[in-house]
């Protein structure tokens, strides 16, 4: 039997891309018109469900104030910004989770939507956790990718923490999500994606039946429409190549990111058995231990084009231990902590995306 979600996904067509009878508001919310839970009459009181709507706007609001892009904002579209021409005005609003600025207002990131019955397990729900987030954010669609045109002028729905950016970065890179839970549409399923890393994501996708399989094909169609939009010329480049190509080096071209690829880094490596939990544990990730006096520090230069499994596999290294990540230009400085006497340098001097590899005094 095939699983009814909501909202239905024709309306979710129609509003994405159908030419809009009106430009929405940031303050619509997309969801209360037809809403099967809206039985009042307009002279009677406010569901339960509005008002809380309206008050967490007006929370996100007030606690995030316009302010230039930055790293871990979740910007709301209202069109399809275009590079030359008009922009296409959207009847459905929709965010973007900014991961890494590519230069003038271009920027990198993920789309994020508000319509979590639709969560798979490649779908991170923002909880409260994350602060005051516009209802319009529900989920982060980690297995969708964008780059954007951003101009500042966009609201900002929300602001994840670097931690929560690391998960984000963690499940686009993850082969396998779910923690093992079963295919269950329109069920939000909590599992740990790490040690003190606890998230709360959808379901794996089921059968072809499965109407997020459609769900997914319409705002990958809207992402690509969006990319499309920016580019000053027209790209064959397909967007997996687009997470190496395009995402990492600016990862780390720009300092703000830094911290959150060295979490990301973290999170990667550390992925274990992964078991079903209800709720956060409220537990700290353990503190990672100084690295010690003896020994020696590896610099390391990692290619420009490179990406995170890079590393990944200099942390799977004999012995090391991760002291520090910081921009050169395009490329970035890896520093490690290695054993006296080691030959970590020569073997990570033969791993592909290493270009130089240099013993440096404590």
């Amino acid at each position: 039997m095939t699983a009814r979600l909501y909202p239905p996904l024709e309306r979710i067509r129609n509003e994405l891309f159908e030419a809009p009878t009106r430009r929405p508001a940031s303050a619509d919310f997309s969801e209360t018109d037809d809403d099967p839970r809206w039985s009042t009459l307009a002279s009677d009181p406010l569901p339960d469900f509005i008002t809380d709507l309206i008050q967490r706007q007006a929370a996100a609001r007030q606690a995030h104030p316009q302010a230039p892009p930055a790293v871990g904002q979740i910007r709301c579209l209202s069109s399809v910004p275009a590079a030359a021409g008009e922009s296409r005005p959207l009847a459905r609003n929709v965010g973007v989770l900014l991961g890494a600025h590519l230069g003038g207002k271009r920027w990198s990131g993920w789309l994020v939507a508000q319509e979590v019955d639709y969560a798979s397990d490649r779908d991170l729900v923002i909880e409260a956790d994350d602060g005051p987030v516009d209802p319009i954010a529900g989920m982060v669609q980690t297995w969708n990718p964008v780059r954007v045109l951003i101009d500042g002028q966009e609201h900002i729905l929300g602001k994840l923490s670097p931690l929560r950016l690391a998960a984000v970065m963690a499940l686009a890179e993850a082969q396998q999500a779910g923690g093992g839970a079963r295919p269950r549409p329109g069920k939000v399923y909590g599992w740990d994606l790490a040690e003190g890393i606890v998230v709360a994501t959808g379901t794996p996708l089921g059968d072809p039946d499965d109407p997020r399989h459609a769900y997914r094909a319409l705002y990958r169609q809207l992402a690509e429409e969006i990319i499309g939009a920016g580019e000053t010329a027209p790209t064959a480049a397909t967007r997996h190549n687009w997470l190496v190509r395009t995402f990492v080096r600016p990862a780390w071209t720009f300092g703000a990111i830094a911290f959150s690829a060295a979490l990301a880094v973290h999170t990667l490596f550390s992925l274990g058995p992964r078991t079903e939990t209800l709720s956060h544990t409220g537990k700290e990730p353990a503190a990672r231990p100084l690295p010690p006096s003896s020994g020696e520090v590896l610099r390391i230069t990692l290619a420009a084009n490179g990406n995170l499994s890079i590393l990944r596999d200099l942390l799977a290294l004999p012995g090391v231990s991760f002291r520090h990540i910081e921009p050169d230009n395009e490329a970035m400085i890896v520093w490690l902590h290695v054993p006296a006497g080691s030959d970590v340098a020569a073997q990570a001097a033969k791993l592909p995306g290493v270009v130089a590899v240099q013993v440096v005094p404590q």
